[in-house]
């Protein structure tokens, strides 16, 4: 299933590279800060991404980065059936 919106629309790459850059900033925040929160809790509110797909987007991340560049595709959505008529 693709990662989509609350809008059920999948988030394009770039969509998910900012979701990603908001998940690490509160990240480092709560580090920072000494801060009692939910990373992916506080990341879904800020984006009105659910936290499942944010897990998914972090997860992408750091997979790309360790093959060396930060990259996040875009994945493919659900297409209606085509009409026969």
């Amino acid at each position: 299933m693709p990662s989509t919106s609350e809008s059920g629309r999948p988030l394009r790459g770039q969509a998910r590279e900012i979701v990603y850059n908001v998940h690490q900033f509160f990240k480092r925040q709560k580090e920072e800060h000494k801060m009692d929160i939910n990373v992916a809790r506080v990341t879904s509110e800020a984006t009105g991404v659910s936290e499942r797909v944010i897990t998914r987007i972090v997860k992408e991340g750091i997979e790309s980065l360790a093959k060396g560049s930060l990259s996040f595709s875009t994945p493919n959505g659900k297409r209606g059936k085509e009409r026969k008529e």
